[in-house]
């Protein structure tokens, strides 16, 4: 089992309050990629609303005006290569690839997270390897322009015709634990 140091824990629930210190609806998305970014280290924060069905994505990003409109249409392009998504709607979407392997992994490091992936956390190393995410069109078209080497999901809310969630981007090294764990108390 994983423990959060005191520091942590103080950062959390200041965070928490930050949340709901406003409860106007108009520009929640930036106060909570803001709280986010207190709390786990990134390149780049989107909360994202993607309808797998009809491939419409609408997204939030910090830093705004990171990713433009013409690389989040390659995005919607290879996003049937997304693990993730690829795993939640896989009648809406096309064979991936690496299906196997990503069921395996998931199953293995995530057991439950098919049934109950709203509010918890994972990472894109829990179900594809750096070799494997790495040969994909989505990391070789639109995650390497912008230093997309590891990546950590929560889904907010997962509908049959919406997924809404937070990623978290960074180049770097791949998430902790510890990083998991904030996200997962956050969310």
């Amino acid at each position: 089992m994983n423990y959060l140091a005191h520091k942590d824990i103080q950062t959390l629930a200041n965070c928490i309050g930050e949340i709901y210190s406003d409860l106007n609806p108009d520009g929640w998305h930036s106060r909570l990629l803001s709280v986010i970014a207190k709390i786990i280290q990134s390149n780049m924060l989107n909360y994202n609303e993607i309808n797998p069905l009809n491939q419409k994505v609408v997204y939030y990003e910090m830093p705004l005006g990171y990713i433009s409109p013409k690389d989040a249409a390659i995005f919607k392009i290879y996003m049937h290569e997304h693990p993730l998504i690829n795993i939640l709607y896989p009648s809406q979407m096309r064979s991936h690839p690496f299906k196997k392997t990503i069921e395996d992994r998931l199953l293995r490091t995530q057991p439950d997270y098919i049934q109950h992936s709203e509010g918890s956390a994972v990472k894109i190393s829990d179900m594809l390897t750096n070799n494997q995410l790495r040969r994909l069109g989505l990391y070789n078209e639109f995650f390497r322009k912008y230093d997309i080497k590891y990546q950590m999901v929560m889904n907010i809310s997962c509908q049959p015709d919406m997924l809404e969630g937070i990623t978290i981007n960074r180049d770097w090294k791949d998430f902790t634990e510890r990083d998991r764990l904030m996200l997962n108390l956050l969310g």
